[in-house]
This record gives C-alpha cells, structure tokens and sequence, in this order.
C-alpha cells in the first residue's frame, strides 16, 4: 500500500484516519475519505482535520505582531476621519489656500495611510477627473475615473516631485476671471534631489452643493515637455 495512501476503521459513530503525515484524526460518518484527504459533502478539503484540528495560520501573538486595542483601533479611525474633514474642499478655503493645502497633504502623503496625499489631490479633482468624459487634468487627454488611474500618474517621473516633498513656495497668481485662476509654485525634494515648478488652476463651482468652492482643475509640470512620460502608465 502506499504511504500516502488511506487507512481507516470504522466504529460505532467515528472513523479514524492516518495518511497526512501520519497523523491520525477523527471524522464523523458524515464525511468521506479518499487518499489521505478528507472531503465535506460541499466538496471543501478539511486539512484542518487533518492536522489533529491545529490552525493551520498562528495567531498574532505567535507571528509577534502587535495586537490593536479596541481605543486604539477607535482612535485611528477617528483621526482619519478628522483629517479628510480637513483636506476637504470647502467654502473657507480661498484659491491660494486650496493650493497650500494638496501641498501640505502630498508633503505628508502616507499619513494617516498610504498615498492618503494623492487621495486629497483626487478630491480636490472633483468633477475634472469624471469618469464619464476624457480628462485633461494632467494637461494631456487621460481616462482618470478611477483613482488607482490617477495614482500611478501622479508617480511618474515629473510629478514624483511632488508626493513626500520638503519644500514649497508660491510664486506668483493669476485671476482669470472671478471663477478662474492660475496658481504657480516651486516644490522641491530633497529626498529626489529635484526641484520644479508647477501650475495649478483652479475653478470655482457654481450652482449645486458645492456652490462656490475652489476646485483643481489641471496640474502641469513647467518642465513638461510633450507630456510622453504620463502615457503608458494608465
């Protein structure tokens, strides 16, 4: 007989097997065991049983891993919460301030979670990165209806600058109209070791719920050249 074959003898009420690494376990007569492997009638493998009923995963203590308190894990969630009320747009946000404050959020871009900085700028986005029509937030015609789009742009080689930089400086505006302006900045890196400067335009909203709140509407690089480098990335 095989070693990996099955061997069991049947009782009263139970069946015992070996055949998973010699390891004897107990089933029910409502199981069935073929091979060393035991099967449910829902045709699920049950190597738990197999293994004398040990969890197959340990348990966070025996990987070593903190363990998050119920106040803990409350208190996270609270924070998130708090700081997406703040880097929100809203109606006391001015154009200059709407600008600073997608400036503060890439600059702590994985605080309270990952890429949360890029998740402000998507926000601040709003209408112009739809998925419902082609956006030219970039200043090249993209689809950006979906954030993870949006994301992987805003790590490409110019606008990399941006998330996790050390410094910025606004440099000058522009109004284009009572609805309209320009805003640029310089943004360096010193992790990058770069530096460059950005235009910002901003829109404000009129009508709706969002009635007369400062919106981005494009995000381009100075040094952008043809734009090449945001294509093949989405």
């Amino acid at each position: 007989m095989s070693p990996h074959a099955c061997a069991f003898r049947p009782s009263t009420d139970t069946r015992v097997i070996t055949g998973f690494r010699n390891t004897p376990c107990v089933l029910d007569q409502k199981r069935r065991s073929w091979g060393g492997r035991s099967e449910s009638r829902s045709g699920r493998w049950s190597l738990s049983r197999l293994c004398g009923g040990q969890r197959l995963r340990p348990s966070a203590a025996e990987r070593n891993e903190p363990q998050t308190g119920g106040k803990e894990a409350e208190g996270h969630v609270d924070e998130v919460a708090r700081l997406r009320r703040k880097y929100a747009p809203s109606l006391s946000l001015g154009v200059e301030d709407t600008v600073e404050m997608m400036l503060l959020a890439l600059r702590n871009n994985n605080e309270p979670y990952f890429d949360f900085g890029i998740e402000v700028v998507y926000r601040f986005a709003g209408r112009h990165a739809s998925p419902f029509s082609t956006s030219h937030f970039f200043g090249r015609p993209l689809d950006l209806g979906q954030f993870e789009r949006f994301r992987r742009v805003m790590n490409t080689e110019k606008l990399r600058i941006l998330v996790g930089h050390t410094d910025f400086e606004l440099l000058s505006r522009l109004d284009l109209s009572e609805t309209r302006s320009v805003v640029r900045t310089r943004v360096a890196n010193s992790f990058t070791k770069r530096e460059a400067v950005f235009q910002w335009t901003l829109e404000r909203e009129i009508g709706g719920r969002v009635d007369g709140v400062w919106f981005c509407s494009a995000l381009i690089c100075d040094d952008d050249g043809d734009g090449r480098h945001v294509y093949g990335v989405i």
